[in-house]
């Protein structure tokens, strides 16, 4: 698990393992249960950079015309979608019914409160945490994205998957404009 602090705001972020808990039931009871938590399909994560850039577009945005959702932990959803529509970005970004893994996001603003809701996520999970993958497929990241091959070859980066996460992190960026 990871704590993320941003203008008084705190994330527990980490990648849960769904061992024998069908996802559709891990959703569920994690929602039935908890508030200011989104789960989001981790293979769609490219690194905790990106995770990060998530928090602080959604902090900056939270509480200005930019605010897009109604909860913190949506406002970071829709960016790491990089649309501006909930609906969409669980359709893009949400965990599906064979989901394996959940990335579990918890906003709040005691750092004890989202460190112990996260820790009740991971036992209703099964109590195995794991990691974002080191390396992601990067051509699923680009159609996910809809990255095309020229945005690519323009960004001064020093191999190509840095360039994609440079762009997925404009592309979040940019769909909240």
């Amino acid at each position: 698990m990871r704590v993320v602090e941003f203008r008084n705001y705190f994330f527990a972020v980490g990648v849960v393992e769904l061992g024998k808990l069908p996802a559709d039931e891990f959703v569920k009871k994690v929602f039935a249960n908890f508030r200011n938590v989104q789960l989001i399909d981790p293979a769609t994560v490219m690194s905790w950079d990106v995770i990060d850039a998530a928090v602080v577009d959604a902090v900056l945005a939270f509480g200005t015309q930019m605010q897009k959702a109604k909860t913190l932990v949506n406002e970071v959803l829709l960016r790491l979608a990089a649309t501006t529509q909930v609906e969409e970005a669980i359709s893009k970004a949400g965990l599906s019914p064979g989901s394996e893994k959940a990335l579990y996001v918890v906003a709040g603003d005691r750092r004890e409160t989202v460190v112990e809701t996260a820790s009740k996520i991971i036992e209703m999970a099964g109590g195995k945490e794991t990691t974002l993958n080191e390396n992601p497929d990067v051509e699923d990241i680009i159609k996910h994205y809809g990255i095309d091959r020229r945005q690519i070859e323009a960004v001064q980066a020093k191999e190509r998957k840095e360039a994609v996460k440079l762009l997925v992190i404009q592309k979040m960026a940019s769909a909240m404009i």
